[in-house]
Parts: C-alpha cells; structure tokens; sequence
C-alpha cells in the first residue's frame, strides 16, 4: 500500500508535493542525527508528527526504532481491536460536511 499516493487522494495535495515534504523531512532527520554525532551522543531522537523515531547511530551500528505518537496509535488499536477503520470515519464526516453545506447553500 503506497501511503503517500492515498494521502495525495484523500487530501488533493498532489503526489509530487508531498515526496518533496518527504524529501525535506529526511534531510531534517539526516541533519538531526549529523548534530547529535558532533555533539558527541550516539542516538538521535525525532518527533516526525506521527510519532518519535529513535536512531541509534554508532561507529560499527545503525538501529531505527519508531514509537508511534497517541493518534496513530489510538487508530491503529481501533482498526485491530474493533475491525473499524478510523480512515472511513474521516471520510464519511468530510462527506457529511461537504453535503451539509451544500444543502445549506441550495436554500
């Protein structure tokens, strides 16, 4: 599933705009861990907004570890707990908005 190309759907920013954030964001990261490495530390942490990636970065090692922030994991539980996808629930609102206002604009 290509996360990104689903985004660019459900939110009409174009896919190309969005790997350019996704660009910018890695050499946020990259820079973050460069810092850490002249500061003399040996992992970097990074809140990426939808949760924290730790890195640890040694002369002979490199580990990624991601702990997702309260959101996604409060999505991620509903969809595996309950079997409900909090992605209908954005769309069926954003639907109900839309149809909402529309109706008010026709009176």
């Amino acid at each position: 599933m290509d996360a990104v190309e689903r985004v660019s759907k459900l939110t009409t920013v174009p896919k190309e705009e969005l790997d350019r954030l996704i660009e910018v964001f890695s050499h946020v990261i990259s820079d973050a861990v460069l810092c850490s490495r002249l500061d003399g530390l040996d992992s970097t942490e990074v809140d990426i907004g939808l949760g924290t990636l730790r890195i640890l970065h040694t002369d002979d090692e490199l580990r990624f570890r991601f702990a997702p922030g309260a959101k996604l994991q409060e999505g991620i539980v509903t969809s595996v707990k309950d079997g409900h996808s909090t992605l209908e629930f954005e769309v069926e609102g954003a639907l109900k908005s839309r149809l909402l206002h529309t109706y008010k604009d026709l009176l």
